[in-house]
């Protein structure tokens, strides 16, 4: 059985890439990031908000206080938003 070669995968562009979206907290940012990366997006406008707010307080590489936004924006949307 012939081996396919690897993906090539330049995990610095990735984490640009998610830095972007994640601070532009745009659904059409968050759908062209995800299908340049082969992800499934829920076509819900609002779960992609909760995703990317919820995504947001863990990524460590964004300001403290754009993380901080997201943390209200799930309080106030009564989703626990501690991490």
């Amino acid at each position: 059985m012939k081996q396919e070669p690897p993906i090539e995968f330049d995990r610095e562009q990735f984490l640009r890439d998610r830095h972007d979206m994640l601070l532009a907290l745009d659904v059409p940012t968050m759908r062209e990031y995800a299908k340049k990366y082969g992800a499934s997006v829920p076509s819900d406008n609002y779960e992609c908000y909760y995703i990317m707010h919820l995504a947001r307080t863990g990524a460590l590489d964004l300001p403290a206080i754009e993380r901080q936004k997201s943390r209200e924006w799930l309080k106030t949307h009564d989703i626990d938003g501690r991490r």
